[in-house]
């Protein structure tokens, strides 16, 4: 049974995001998920999922993934 990506988990990765100064490193995205999100399903599922949204920019920089918070991200932590 897939497990829902909902909306406090979403608003807590995007604050989260905003917090660091909005751009983060894949892996401190993937230990912050790991240690503050209860998620049965793969924590890949969250990425995918604000990326789809348009709420994140997933992007290489060199060896190392970024991730990004866009303006619809910053404004859904409006909402």
């Amino acid at each position: 049974m897939k497990e829902k990506v909902t909306n406090d988990i979403i608003k807590r990765c995007l604050l989260f995001i905003h917090e660091q100064g909005g751009e983060v490193s894949r892996y401190s995205f993937d230990r912050f998920i790991t240690k503050n999100i209860r998620i049965n399903e793969s924590f890949n599922l969250i990425p995918m999922k604000l990326d789809e949204e348009g709420l994140i920019s997933i992007t290489r920089q060199g060896q190392e993934i970024r991730i990004i918070l866009t303006s619809a991200g910053a404004n859904r932590l409006l909402d």
